[in-house]
């Protein structure tokens, strides 16, 4: 498993290499990671679950991303690590709250508890 992460993070700074180039920003990046996820909450609140977990796994790249154009670009700080780390919650919550929208608006108790619960445990990390 190791070996996985290494080549992600080798991955993710090429990427991030080519980022520097283009003037945007760690911040910028997590600002726009957050925006896309609160799209992506809307879609599986609107019940679109599968194309909502494929867009899950592709914006979850930006909050990758960020971190490595940080490293990369020598532009790391407590408040980008601070402001990610927050908008990481938020975005985990909006997701989690279509998810909880969509069980609620089939009338699926089962699902909806079971946001509830994944809610609470996200939260307290």
């Amino acid at each position: 498993m190791n070996q996985i992460k290494q080549t992600a993070k080798k991955i993710a700074e090429a990427v991030a290499r080519v980022l520097v180039r283009t003037g945007v920003s760690p911040t910028q990046l997590t600002l726009i990671g957050f925006a896309l996820n609160l799209v992506v909450a809307a879609i599986l609140g609107a019940g679109l679950l599968a194309v909502g977990g494929f867009l899950v796994l592709v914006v979850g790249l930006f909050d990758t991303l960020d971190g490595a154009l940080a490293r990369v670009a020598k532009r790391a700080t407590t408040f980008g690590a601070f402001l990610d780390s927050t908008l990481d919650r938020y975005s985990e919550a909006a997701i989690l709250l279509g998810l909880l929208y969509d069980a609620g608006r089939r009338g699926d108790l089962t699902a909806s508890t079971l946001s509830f619960v994944v809610i609470v445990g996200s939260l307290m990390v």
